[in-house]
């Protein structure tokens, strides 16, 4: 074995003086490793390149298991669970996105605010601001506030994902397949495709119904337009609601997605840009026309009011989270879609809180309408030309909300259809296009066969089940993608692995943020809701400080080299940095990795090596050689200390790790339980449903590895694989 350190190039350098040792030792592996227990060997995603079987080794261990394999020899549960415990391995060097028949590189930080912005804001900005503010008051911009912060959260964890893999789609799905597991990650996608879908039908519907009131201000035609066209027209005892012309406006969208990606980024950057316009337009006109009375008293309900419509409108900035299916598509992603998500829902706040602003003090909030506020109140100035504007900002707004939406879905069905769960003919990108054609007409169709015969407004109490369980998995990832060590050979509490008790830490929180939001909404003593919190804080903690520990600022894992008995000896101590003030500190590099090295040469030769991560036996036998080399003849005693060093991702990071991420998800799970009861419902059955499908399908075509033949599809490298 050869091996490069700065002392030069070193061929065997283990020592060989008769006193120190008589014969060169016939194994340097670890005492376990040649014990008759042997202990099974894993294989790192970050292991020394030590030659190429090794490498075509690492890629055999993650290859899904064949349909013969999984029958012989186990049974089909417990197939079924060594495919969903695979997690997705990604490659420590980021791929450059290729020509042929991958996505292309062509959105720039501008088109990506622009795409979050077309995302978020729809016709809801002209309605649900008044219809909040009807109960809270001029207090609702208190409540956009509060509903913006908690959205922040999440997008400081979409931003630092994002930038962490920045070279393929996913989403979501993608974060929680390399921080969990497969069937995790095909949980989180079938709840999303779900409100992906019927929420695409509906707005589908809202914008017909937007488009013919816009047409019915032409005098000819108002009055004539019958309602099947754009309103919907219910047969069979209202089973089936027939609209024409949604699907007619599903079809167009469709058709400028499937043309590239460029000419719909074009779409989406005209139409966004003109609904921002409108909006800007309406608040300086609403400026002048406000009463400063009217924002007295600020808080006519009280604050509960104020929260509680921080949970209605909290899903009015919904959407931001679709920048980060776009990282295929973005020109410099891990620099531009942090920007473009934050970017974007910056924006949103903005323009919430100042159309809020507006109209509470144009029109007093117990004067407001429902259906549209904010035209009525001018209308009651008498500036009805603004009404005209309305129309045309909602209509703009719901066809970027539409087109988005649809553009999401298609990257979703891709990144499903390359890694194997869904058909291959998912994965399929048009050779000149580069668009995936086949995902994009298959959205198309299902949203339009929804809009066109069936009225999809009755099935909104069911949605927002899929953004919440994305925000609060993406979350989750966060922190688990932090840990550097996995290992399951450490154990923290009886059999459980300190991974699988930082797991159950995130699952207390969740759970302690559901029964809070459940405490509130049914008015329960607040004594339960501070049980809730006191328990969620306590596993906060509990979390952190298992971080803290596998930083390596608490103990060391010792490996002791005996000369004599030729062996490895493991051993551990406190860690005291003090004792090692008198090493000498120097920088080797062992086949590729760093290690900061100290050499103490009145302490018998100890060498100290402080790891960057965990490796395998032999990974250490490497180690070994190297630091023999490099001290020569005067090696004794070889104490290797392991650190297990808490590693920031690159490009963005979010702050306050693990923090931020454990609020954010007790606030989404607190707002979970806010939600509709069929919602919930909807959540389990769904689940079991999506369980079934992959235990029938997935399970056995999935492609964890990346063997995918797209060569654009590369990941940046993320820690050890979890248990």
């Amino acid at each position: 074995m050869t091996c490069t350190s700065p002392k030069g190039t070193l061929r065997n350098p283990v020592p060989t003086e008769p006193h120190r040792m008589t014969q060169e030792p016939t194994s340097l592996l670890p005492v376990w490793a040649r014990a008759p227990t042997r202990r099974p060997k894993t294989t790192r995603r970050h292991p020394l390149h030590l030659h190429e079987a090794a490498m075509e080794e690492e890629g055999a261990d993650h290859r899904p298991p064949s349909s013969s394999s999984s029958s012989g020899g186990r049974g089909f549960l417990s197939g079924l669970c060594a495919a969903a415990l695979r997690r997705k391995p990604i490659s420590a060097h980021a791929a450059h996105a290729a020509s042929g028949e991958g996505l292309v590189r062509q959105l720039g930080v501008f088109e990506l605010v622009l795409l979050g912005i077309g995302a978020s804001i729809g016709a809801g900005i002209f309605v649900v601001t008044g219809t909040v503010a009807r109960d809270a008051g001029p207090g609702v911009t208190i409540s956009f506030v509060l509903a913006g912060a908690a959205c922040v959260l999440n997008a400081l964890c979409y931003a630092e994902l994002a930038s962490r893999f920045p070279a393929v789609v996913g989403g979501a799905y993608l974060y929680t397949y390399a921080a969990f597991n497969e069937l995790t990650a095909f949980l989180v996608f079938t709840q999303l495709m779900l409100d992906y879908h019927i929420g695409a039908a509906s707005i589908a519907r809202s914008l017909a119904s937007y488009f013919v009131q816009f047409l019915e201000l032409i005098p000819f035609l108002k009055g004539h337009i019958p309602t099947w066209i754009g309103h919907g027209e219910e047969f069979f005892g209202g089973v089936v609601s027939v609209n024409i012309l949604a699907p007619i406006l599903l079809i167009i969208l469709t058709t400028i997605l499937c043309y590239g990606v460029k000419e719909s980024s074009a779409v989406n950057t005209f139409m966004t840009t003109l609904k921002i316009v409108i909006v800007i337009v309406v608040v300086f006109a609403g400026v002048f026309e406000v009463d400063v009375s009217n924002w007295s008293p600020f808080m006519p309900n009280g604050f509960k009011s104020v929260v509680t419509g921080a949970t209605v409108v909290f899903f009015a900035y919904v959407g931001f989270d679709a920048v980060a299916n776009s990282a295929e598509e973005a020109k410099k992603p891990q620099r531009d879609l942090p920007i473009g998500i934050l970017g974007s829902l910056l924006a949103c706040v903005l323009l919430y809180v100042a159309v809020c602003l507006v109209i509470t003090g144009m029109v007093p909030y117990t004067l407001l309408g429902e259906d549209a506020p904010l035209a009525e109140a001018f209308a009651a100035k008498g500036l009805k030309f603004v009404t005209v504007l309305i129309s045309i900002g909602a209509v703009a707004g719901l066809t970027t909300t539409l087109l988005v939406g649809l553009y999401v879905q298609s990257r979703l069905y891709l990144g499903l259809g390359r890694d194997g769960l869904l058909p291959s003919i998912f994965a399929k990108v048009h050779p000149t296009r580069h668009t995936p054609l086949h995902s994009q007409i298959w959205v198309g169709c299902v949203a339009a066969v929804l809009a066109g015969l069936f009225n999809v407004h009755e099935l909104s109490h069911i949605l927002s089940v899929g953004t919440l369980t994305g925000y609060s998995v993406v979350s989750a990832c966060v922190i688990t993608l932090r840990w550097n060590d996995k290992t399951t050979s450490r154990r923290s509490l009886g059999n459980m692995s300190i991974w699988q008790e930082g797991v159950l830490c995130l699952v207390i929180i969740a759970l302690c943020g559901f029964v809070a939001g459940m405490c509130y909404r049914f008015s329960y003593a607040t004594a339960f809701m501070i049980i809730a919190l006191l328990i969620a804080v306590a596993a906060g903690f509990a979390l952190q400080f298992r971080q803290n520990v596998r930083t390596g600022e608490e103990f060391r894992t010792v490996l002791v080299f005996d000369t004599a008995a030729e062996e490895f000896r493991t051993m551990r101590r406190p860690c005291d940095y003090s004792q090692d003030a008198g090493l000498t500190d120097q920088l080797i590099g062992v086949h590729g990795t760093m290690a900061a090295s100290s050499y103490d040469a009145d302490n018998d030769g100890v060498l100290a090596l402080w790891l960057l991560r965990d490796y395998d036996e032999e990974a250490w036998e490497s180690v070994y050689r190297v630091a023999a080399g490099f001290l020569g003849d005067a090696a004794g005693t070889m104490g290797f200390f392991v650190a297990h060093v808490y590693v920031d991702p690159p490009g963005f990071s979010c702050p306050g790790v693990p923090i931020v991420p454990m609020v954010s998800v007790f606030f989404n799970m607190l707002l979970f339980a806010q939600l509709h009861e069929e919602a919930w419902y909807r959540f389990v059955i769904l689940s079991l449903l999506a369980v079934g499908v992959y235990a029938g399908y997935g399970q056995y075509h999935a492609v964890p590895s990346s063997s995918d033949p797209h060569p654009a599809v590369a990941y940046h490298g993320i820690p050890s694989e979890a248990p």
